[in-house]
């Protein structure tokens, strides 16, 4: 691969990039497979030290393993709601519109923090959950408590006078930046890093 076309990838590692181009084009070799198939740990049992992230192809998979690990969990169920004020639709929304959370569930940041302390895809635990408050502990060991953010509907429309890109907010939506993350489609993962898989 030219020196210019690896900014594009997050890899770096020239077989490894081959190798997803024949997959994404169907075309993976035998040998494709088998390196693949070489990093899969039979019979594993995951360390519950550590998050692991399980991946799903279908929005149910993923719902049914959240909430199974969620349902483990002792503590008791807290239910933040968000708010939609205007035009934004529920099937757009970037989290639940009733996030439920327990002390202990595992969670993935949905938007990265202005003072830069995760990124969207940062894997945590909830540390607290009480009705006003949620702390979350990440990977690395540092807890942050969180607050709720604001996502907005925005509309662009071409004003021809102008020339110029008009952005319009239809509306917007307010909620804690978290998802439960035991699991996650393979759509949602998408460019995300996850140390455990």
């Amino acid at each position: 691969v030219p020196i210019e076309l690896r900014k594009i990838y997050r890899q770096n590692d020239s077989y490894f990039i081959s190798m997803l181009d024949r997959i994404r084009m169907g075309m993976a070799t035998t040998n494709d497979v088998a390196v693949l198939n070489a990093k899969v740990k039979e019979n594993y049992e995951p360390d519950e030290t550590k998050m692991v992230m399980q991946l799903a192809t279908r929005r149910d998979m993923v719902d049914a393993v959240n909430d199974a690990h969620l349902e483990q969990l002792p503590a008791q169920e807290i239910i933040y709601e968000g708010c939609i004020k205007g035009d934004f639709p529920e099937n757009s929304l970037p989290t639940s519109k009733e996030l439920i959370l327990k002390t202990g569930a595992q969670v993935v940041f949905i938007k990265n923090d202005p003072e830069r302390r995760w990124v969207n895809g940062t894997l945590g635990k909830v540390y607290i959950a009480t009705d006003d408050r949620v702390e979350v502990e990440l990977e690395n060991g540092n807890r942050h408590e969180v607050e709720p953010e604001v996502w907005s509907n925005i509309a662009y429309q071409y004003d021809e006078k102008t020339h110029r890109v008009i952005e319009k907010e239809l509306g917007s939506f307010t909620q804690y930046p978290l998802k439960l993350a035991w699991a996650l489609t393979i759509h949602k993962s998408q460019g995300l890093t996850f140390n455990n898989v």
